[in-house]
């Protein structure tokens, strides 16, 4: 009895994912939707895969007017956005949000949120500091076809995005711009995935969030998350301009907006999360082992639909710089205080002979 029931659940599964390989659009193949590890192996489905590509799967289509509408957007504003303000912080996982910083928004332009990506709350983190309605670039499939958390941000307002088909990434770009002709505001990652590095503040970024920023007239808003502990302290900066620059100064605009995003995190860090060497090197032989840890823990909180594989070819790198170089200019970018001097000017250095040497 048990076998003929351990082979009915396969047979649904099989049948189920045929249908999503031949309906669901801009898929290569279901571990697209369900992740895999390192090796290649696909996540066990949850409940919600037999259920959420049905409905939702038609989310992926590259066509901004299939997926996006002025009714739904009015929809979530008037009669969404405002419960998930209240409910949000139960999504933390227990973790006390604390607003460092809350500029006053700008009116009379659309906005692009820009938040920095280091775990697995900061997404409802973002939308709670935004405050008001912004649909979310989201590319964690995973995470949408099979947890609770793509639920809400299917029901907050959501861009699909398959990182891993070339169509799709073309296509986020002007979904995002039609979403703001449509009177939404947006949030965008501009490192495109979860800093899991130990040794650089945040990710090279995209370009794609200038673009879309120039190409409406929209600000960015950038916005800060650390999490320390059981509290994640946030900071809502003041708006940036990427209107100002040339279209050829694209590399620049990116390099400035890093810059004040690295500056805001390596304040916050200075304030709350200072250690000793010996407080993070714990029981492990070396710091590089400790790092690793750390990082390993960080990718545990991602839960069992974290795909790997994405995760680890999706970050972008700027390939006029060596590897060494691209993890000291970040910490090169800073603005120097009497706190962060030493740090800052060891960096700039390490860059500057990086680059001579090409």
């Amino acid at each position: 009895m048990k076998n003929e029931s351990v082979g009915r659940q396969h047979s649904i599964r099989q049948r189920n994912e045929s249908w999503i390989i031949n309906h669901v659009p801009n898929i290569e193949g279901i571990t697209d939707l369900l992740g895999q590890d390192h090796n290649g192996i696909a996540s066990d489905c949850s409940i919600l895969f037999y259920l959420l590509p049905r409905l939702f799967g038609r989310l992926l289509k590259n066509d901004p007017k299939d997926v996006l509408s002025k009714n739904s957007i009015l929809f979530r504003r008037r009669y969404i956005h405002n419960i998930i303000l209240r409910i949000g912080p139960l999504f933390l996982n227990g973790k006390k949000l604390i607003r460092e910083k809350m500029a006053p928004l700008p009116s009379g332009r659309p906005l692009i949120f820009a938040p920095n990506h280091g775990f697995i709350q900061d997404p409802m983190c973002s939308v709670l500091m935004a405050e008001r309605h912004a649909y979310l670039l989201f590319g964690s499939l995973p995470q949408f076809f099979n947890t609770f958390n793509g639920v809400a941000a299917h029901l907050n307002g959501a861009i699909f995005i398959n990182r891993k088909n070339k169509a799709s990434r073309q296509a986020s770009i002007e979904k995002a711009v039609h979403a703001l002709e449509l009177g939404t505001d947006i949030i965008i990652y501009p490192e495109g995935v979860i800093n899991k590095t130990s040794n650089q503040l945040t990710l090279p970024y995209w370009p794609g969030i200038i673009r879309v920023a120039k190409r409406t007239n929209a600000l960015i808003i950038p916005i800060v998350h650390l999490l320390s502990g059981e509290e994640i302290h946030s900071s809502r900066l003041d708006a940036f301009d990427a209107t100002l620059y040339n279209d050829d100064d694209t590399q620049q605009a990116l390099t400035d907006l890093q810059t004040i995003v690295n500056t805001e995190l390596w304040s916050l860090m200075e304030k709350y999360a200072c250690a000793s060497r010996a407080d993070i090197l714990g029981e492990h032989e070396t710091m590089a082992d400790a790092c690793e840890a750390i990082v390993q823990r960080q990718v545990g909180t991602l839960g069992r639909f974290y795909d790997c594989s994405i995760e680890c070819s999706a970050d972008y790198r700027d390939k006029r710089c060596t590897r060494e170089a691209d993890i000291w200019r970040p910490i090169a970018q800073l603005e120097l205080t009497p706190q962060n001097a030493a740090a800052v000017m060891f960096a700039r250095e390490r860059v500057h002979i990086l680059d001579k040497e090409g």
